[in-house]
């Protein structure tokens, strides 16, 4: 069977039958910002146990095609509600339940992964469909030129997992001084030397011998490992960074200005996401907690008067319902969603709020700041030799063989093979502290025929 719909699914891509569910959402014209709070969780999880459940070494990862989810009879009422399921939603949904006393209830507004979702080249088909929520910038003089109505889109995953279901799984954690500048602006926690434990408690590392032992976990829920399969082009790329005196490294290590090849959140050559590291493990074996998928929430409710989070409002098959917490609402909806929601739940600009007719709970600046990694698609190089890069009109049976033994082209994420960590000429930070990022990718614009990746990107054809 497997065999089967894995040969579908090729055909199903070379032949871009996917484009049909191209997302048009309209996107909202709200600002957004990065979610930048901290709170208490870390003392939550210290009284946590940290056992995991793992049967074998790759428990958790399951094909994901068919899956039930399981869940207790919700009711009314919960300890933890958690709105939204993306990577921060799936891992406090899996550390909370792992208190048998505490009922916890995870809200998500898309559907389950399925096998589409776990084939790593196909990373770009995946932000023209319904799995992604369709979000687009308003246009701006000067920005976003190349695109269709001047607009950039900024893909947001909706499904079970969120964006860890439709990115091209690159494992980096950042680097050390972006951590230890926001703690010592007075984010208590953030320090790197404070979050290390929790990546590491995270990982499940497979990256054998290179690779900054101290830095690594094995035992962890998320699998990272090198790509199986790297075309003759990036062995290049990283010997041409070396002879320009960048030293290869592992990039989520002691130091980060360096080359090395890609580390990538996959086991064995299949997408791992959130989902499938966190909460598949685990959904129908805690009766504890409850996953509603397909559902939306349309407001956080909150005291107007003690300013205390007591709930949530959700629509569910077009019917409107309710939840209750008894110890905590935590939104985790992502970068647009959750300033959204909280403006449709009375927080943010007053002014803002009252042209909608949204009764003011807290005047706060919710929705002001965004920070994004900027990217920009520089050289593009034609070598004389055919067969590198991973086309799709190239690809064919013998491919998906390789992809059920773990290896092969489609095992690339996204075709995404190595990167090289650098200080711009004019960078005033220290010599440890890159401020640019090239990545090599075994293709272009064009290795698709324009089917995915520039419809992704909402970039214009004759671009």
């Amino acid at each position: 069977m497997k065999w089967i719909q894995l040969l579908f699914l090729q055909v199903y891509f070379v032949k871009c039958c996917i484009s049909s569910n191209f997302n048009s959402h309209t996107p909202t014209s709200y600002g957004f910002t990065l979610d930048n709070s901290i709170d208490h969780y870390t003392h939550l999880m210290k009284n946590i146990s940290s056992k995991h459940e793992s049967d074998s070494e790759y428990s958790s990862f399951t094909f994901s095609e068919g899956q039930e989810i399981k869940t207790t009879n919700p009711g009314d009422e919960y300890d933890f509600i958690i709105i939204g399921s993306g990577p921060a939603g799936c891992v406090l949904a899996n550390r909370l339940s792992e208190n048998p006393d505490w009922k916890i209830f995870l809200i998500e507004a898309g559907d389950m992964e399925n096998i589409a979702h776990d084939i790593p080249l196909q990373a770009a088909f995946l932000q023209s469909t319904s799995s992604n929520w369709g979000d687009f910038t308003e246009p701006e003089p000067g920005v976003c030129k190349g695109m269709y109505n001047q607009r950039c889109s900024f893909p947001r995953g909706k499904m079970l997992g969120g964006t860890s279901t439709i990115n091209y799984m690159i494992y980096n954690r950042g680097n050390r001084r972006d951590f230890d500048k926001w703690a010592a602006e007075g984010n208590y926690g953030w320090s790197y030397n404070e979050v290390l434990p929790y990546f590491m408690k995270s990982e499940r590392s497979r990256l054998g011998k290179f690779q900054d032992q101290k830095y690594h976990n094995k035992s962890g829920n998320l699998n990272v490992e090198y790509v199986n399969y790297q075309t003759p082009m990036v062995h290049a790329f990283v010997k041409g960074s070396q002879q320009l005196g960048y030293q290869k490294i592992d990039y989520n290590g002691r130091t980060q200005v360096g080359t090395s090849y890609v580390q990538a959140n996959t086991v064995r050559g299949v997408r791992h996401s959130a989902a499938s590291a966190f909460l598949t493990p685990i959904m129908n074996k805690r009766s504890n907690l409850s996953i509603y998928l397909n559902t939306l929430v349309t407001k956080v409710l909150i005291d107007p008067q003690s300013k205390v989070a007591y709930g949530v409002e959700y629509n569910q098959g077009g019917t409107t319902k309710y939840a209750y917490s008894t110890r905590e609402v935590i939104l985790s909806a992502g970068t647009f969603n959750s300033p959204q929601l909280l403006m449709l739940s009375g927080v943010g600009p007053q002014n803002h709020l009252r042209e909608l007719d949204i009764p003011v709970v807290q005047n706060l600046p919710v929705g002001q700041t965004m920070y994004d990694h900027q990217s920009h698609a520089a050289l593009t190089f034609i070598v004389n030799t055919t067969g590198f890069s991973p086309a799709t009109n190239r690809l064919n049976p013998l491919d998906v063989v390789d992809y059920i033994r773990g290896t092969g082209t489609l095992t690339m994420i996204g075709g995404v093979e190595a990167l090289t960590f650098y200080k711009s000429p004019n960078s005033e930070d220290p010599p440890d502290w890159p401020d640019a990022e090239i990545i090599m990718l075994g293709g272009s614009y064009s290795s698709d025929e324009g089917t995915a990746i520039i419809r992704g990107a909402n970039i214009r054809q004759d671009i």
